[in-house]
């Protein structure tokens, strides 16, 4: 109880924050909740035209030492909206360390804000967050613009065909399937989540209430198939499409007709289109900037080439000067060599004729 003591003093400090936020706490059979308030006139009117609410929630009853609270959002302010039940509280950008007993709520309030920032700028932070198999939802976390759909769930089990009752929930980017909590009417059990994205096609069976569907697995060659009835069939394919060409997927529908033929339509929605092209600009874009990048570059290596050559001509230039001053030495220095022989033979000749001259003189006068 020590740690959750701890998150409880820090939810309080949070309540005395001086960024007009307005923090509300609870704390109930176990659990110690916040719900957060951050109102419209500290955020830009492009952001939001009402207050954006959270949820902070830490449930004491874990199994772990410390347990890590989750950050739900209770308001629709984007596209894809976030108020789907999904955990923020991993994205935010100063999540602390539980385990090394750091404070996990301090910069609570300015993350949120960073976070509402950054999605504001990047369009819509589509992936972002978590879901949990096997916990438990409160139905109040599910803003009214997903999708509550009542359906049987068709499972094989021994050998025979087991219907369950489930509730499907469908937000803007995901397809939940929830299994009752038999100690909490409010709650759902989370039993199986994806994106849109990761259906690969849809079968509608003869009998005009059973839809399958075929999810992309990790294991290219096989997908997982889940049977599903609905009262309404027709009208879930519809809201599940329109929700599908609004966000930007594609996928194949088959289904038979009254010939038992198989009849196929692909659905491909115009905002999907649009991105591929957007895609396509982009990527022009960016070939173009590598191009212009590379001819910079070969222009900056054309000039240090350029530079090299004309360093290494300045160096051949001072060397051949040099090699051509020095050849200047030694030649004037074999000249002057030669000079000197050529005295030295004058002065020895003349040094023979005089003793000549003697030897003669000498000759004469014995």
């Amino acid at each position: 109880m020590q740690f959750m003591d701890q998150l409880e003093e820090q939810i309080d400090k949070m309540a005395k924050n001086k960024l007009g936020i307005e923090v509300n706490k609870n704390f109930s059979r176990g659990v110690l909740s916040a719900e957060i308030i951050i109102p419209k006139k500290i955020l830009k009117n492009e952001i939001s035209n009402e207050d954006i609410k959270f949820l902070i929630f830490i449930d004491s009853f874990s199994l772990s030492l410390y347990p890590i609270p989750k950050l739900y959002c209770l308001t629709p302010y984007c596209f894809p909206h976030l108020a789907d039940g999904r955990d923020l509280f991993k994205e935010l950008s100063n999540v602390r360390d539980a385990e090394k007993d750091e404070l996990l709520l301090d910069h609570l309030l300015e993350d949120i804000l960073e976070f509402i920032k950054i999605n504001f700028e990047r369009g819509g932070l589509i992936f972002c967050g978590e879901y949990y198999l096997e916990e438990k939802y409160d139905v109040n976390l599910f803003n009214n613009k997903c999708k509550k759909i009542l359906v049987k769930q068709c499972l094989n089990i021994n050998g025979k065909i087991v219907k369950f009752n489930r509730t499907l929930i469908l937000s803007d980017v995901h397809f939940l399937l929830f299994g009752k909590d038999k100690s909490n009417k409010n709650n759902l059990v989370l039993l199986f989540w994806a994106s849109f994205n990761n259906i690969e096609k849809i079968q509608k069976l003869k009998d005009n209430k059973t839809v399958m569907l075929h999810w992309a697995t990790k294991d290219k060659d096989n997908c997982y198939l889940m049977n599903l009835i609905f009262t309404k069939r027709e009208e879930f394919l519809k809201d599940l499409l329109e929700r599908v060409k609004t966000f930007g997927m594609n996928f194949d529908v088959y289904k038979l007709n009254n010939m038992n033929e198989v009849e196929h339509e692909k659905f491909t929605s115009d905002f999907q289109l649009k991105k591929i092209k957007e895609n396509e600009k982009e990527q022009k874009d960016e070939n173009k900037d590598e191009k212009k990048e590379e001819e910079e570059e070969d222009d900056d290596d054309e000039k240090d080439n350029n530079d090299d050559n004309k360093k290494n001509k300045i160096e051949n230039d001072i060397s051949t000067k040099e090699g051509s001053e020095k050849k200047e030495e030694e030649e004037k220095k074999e000249e002057e060599e030669e000079k000197e022989e050529e005295k030295e033979d004058k002065e020895e000749k003349e040094d023979k004729k005089e003793e000549n001259g003697l030897d003669i003189n000498a000759n004469i006068n014995n």
